[in-house]
């Protein structure tokens, strides 16, 4: 965090900075994948997660669960850019491109619960 000291007609005011685009995935989004992905038990770690993001929230969770030692899965629709799918691959996460839409990737993430057993 940075702190700057900027006067305001004849006010002063301390103004604190904080610089999410220097997270290393370039998105606030990762504290919050981090903070989940530590809560989880050592049983839910093994079993890994899933998670449904067209972009900087799917490149959080799979950029924490790789330095934690989770599996990753990650449902994206058919539409997201190739750069952030590519880029969330390249954290070690399974990329799973399916459904015109959000929502069809949604649904689509809520059946492989089931099917992986």
């Amino acid at each position: 965090m940075r702190a700057f000291a900027h006067a305001v007609t004849d006010h002063r005011a301390e103004v604190y900075l904080k610089f999410e685009n220097l997270q290393f995935t370039a998105s606030f989004k990762e504290r919050g994948a981090l903070n989940k992905l530590s809560l989880l038990t050592p049983q839910q770690r093994q079993s890994g997660v899933i998670a449904v993001s067209a972009g900087n929230h799917a490149q959080g969770v799979a950029y924490h669960a790789e330095r934690l030692g989770i599996p990753a899965v990650i449902v994206m629709p058919r539409f997201t850019p190739m750069v952030k799918v590519e880029r969330t691959r390249g954290f070690g996460a399974e990329i799973i491109l399916t459904g015109d839409t959000f929502d069809d990737a949604r649904q689509e993430a809520s059946l492989l619960p089931s099917v992986a057993g």
